[in-house]
């Protein structure tokens, strides 16, 4: 095997990491596009994509820059919005109208910005689009560039309020040098397509509404542009976190049904899970010359033919769990997730890395794989933890009230847990324990179709639903697999069942021991 080869068996546990190791060019020939996400991402009329942390959101638009769909077009990422966000909540805070009122006006903002970086990238091809340019934007970096059209913004003629900012930026867009230049623009894309990615934040604190009004006014830009321009060659595609998205829809955006048109959600589906990561670890052999088979011998379409060809080989078909219950290896796995697939190859580099230690590699035995997921398990619950951090303060001790639980239990013991929590809310207000805990995907909800044959509790998690998990009385919860070593879960009672948190759909069959 080649020594220092840039990137892990299973890749990266980020998109930036992996595009720093592998390159532009060979990080596009290492990218999977043999799932649904693709294809929808690049529909005229997508948008809006929707996911959590660690679903493949940065990946999927870097993914657009190469697509061959419309080999012509052209790209603009804006990139981490954590490095322009303080300006624009400048503005946002000084904007003295009602929430929808104030979403409204920064729709505007956010309208004048996109074209702002639309005018620069596009400046070169007419001399009538450089005149539509802020005068004062300069840098040709669009991370700096879009800082300075904000500077510009609330600099020009000393304007002090976020109104007035709004004000000025209204009567710009109907002068005569911004109108020719948005023209010139859409003569240009009639040709050549040009492609705006803006991805979402790592976090969101849903304490700040004008940093929410922001993401929602961002939003209704977007399906502005989309419905003027979409079909004019002007594809905006931008990326919201699902764990905010809720909060987003019923408190902030204005009217969902007119701004929240045709979203993508990014929930991955086992097939597309075992696809991906056996894809990964095909160019990785192949790497290193540690597989005899070519990239045409498997369908990659088909998730059989990759299991009994790539997964099956290396992992094997079955082993017998912690708990002496006999699983297929890949639904064992995978239960241990999230269903995201920065979690399933992180688990997977975890495993390939305990096979080195033990001289096993490139094929893993069923100790390596059970010490592999259980070693994971703190690190994949600590990443969840810190993706609502801002949503939840003091996250951490909250959720400690589950100390100790086991497995399932009755609802009542879950008020009684929430009742526990009270010391580490603020003023005591325990309130939204229950709701914190479903969101983050600690507690499920078993279904009664159970299979006790199989020793398998069958259980919904909203992370995996396209809307919110209720929870009532007669509701008996489970504890997602995840979370077992994070919070001590009592994993003797019951004493041979496992959990599988995936939902009841078709295409999950696979996946719930049917």
């Amino acid at each position: 095997m080649k020594k220092n080869n840039p990137i892990q068996p299973f890749g990266e546990r980020s998109f930036e990491s992996e595009f720093k190791r592998l390159g532009e060019k060979k990080w596009e020939e290492y990218y999977f596009e043999h799932t649904d996400f693709v294809k929808k991402a690049l529909h005229k009329d997508t948008y809006l994509i929707v996911g959590r942390r660690g679903c493949g959101k940065s990946s999927l638009l870097q993914h657009i820059l190469f697509q061959d769909e419309y080999q012509k077009s052209d790209f603009i990422n804006f990139g981490l919005a954590e490095t322009y966000i303080d300006q624009l909540l400048k503005i946002a805070n000084n904007i003295n109208f009602s929430q929808e009122l104030k979403v409204q006006k920064l729709v505007k903002l956010w309208e004048y910005i996109i074209w702002q970086i639309i005018f620069k990238k596009l400046e070169n091809n007419n001399k009538e689009i450089r005149k539509g340019i802020h005068e004062e934007c300069t840098d040709p970096s669009i991370l700096n560039f879009i800082k300075l059209i904000i500077k510009g913004i609330l600099n020009k003629n000393e304007i002090n309020s976020g109104d007035d900012v709004i004000e000025m930026l209204t009567k710009r867009t109907h002068e005569k040098n911004y109108i020719c230049a948005r023209e010139c623009v859409l003569n240009i894309l009639a040709s050549k397509p040009l492609y705006i990615a803006i991805d979402s934040r790592e976090k969101y604190s849903l304490r700040d509404e004008n940093e929410m009004n922001i993401a929602a006014a961002l939003i209704q830009c977007a399906c502005k542009i989309n419905i003027e321009f979409g079909y004019q060659g002007l594809q905006i595609k931008v990326c919201v976190a699902d764990e905010i998205f809720p909060y987003l829809k019923e408190d902030y955006i204005t009217n969902t049904l007119k701004y929240v048109r045709y979203p993508l959600f990014m929930q991955w589906k086992p097939k597309d899970l075992i696809k991906l990561v056996c894809w990964r670890f095909f160019k990785y052999l192949k790497l290193n010359n540690l597989s005899n088979l070519s990239e045409n011998d498997i369908n990659w379409d088909s998730h059989t033919d990759i299991l009994e060809k790539i997964w099956y080989p290396h992992f094997g078909k079955k082993l017998i769990n912690r708990r002496g219950v006999e699983e297929d290896t890949f639904p064992y796995i995978v239960r241990h997730t999230h269903l995201r697939p920065r979690q399933l190859i992180f688990i997977c580099n975890y495993i390939a890395r305990i096979s080195r230690e033990n001289d096993e590699f490139p094929r893993f035995s069923e100790a390596t794989i059970k010490e592999g997921v259980l070693n994971s398990e703190y690190s994949l619950a600590d990443e969840l933890i810190n993706s609502y951090s801002s949503i939840y303060p003091n996250i951490g001790d909250i959720i400690s009230a589950l100390q100790g639980l086991p497995i399932e239990f009755k609802w009542s013991e879950l008020r009684r847990a929430a009742r526990r929590s009270a010391t580490h809310w603020e003023n005591g207000n325990w309130s939204d324990f229950i709701r914190l805990v479903i969101e983050l995907g600690i507690i499920g909800r078993k279904r009664e179709e159970t299979n006790y044959n199989s020793k398998i509790i069958k259980a919904d998690f909203e992370f995996a639903l396209r809307d919110r998990l209720f929870l009532s009385e007669k509701d008996i919860c489970v504890i997602h697999p995840l979370f077992y070593s994070k919070l001590n879960i009592n994993r003797n009672n019951p004493s041979d069942y496992c959990v599988y948190p995936f939902p009841n759909k078709p295409e999950f069959e696979m996946m719930n021991g049917n």
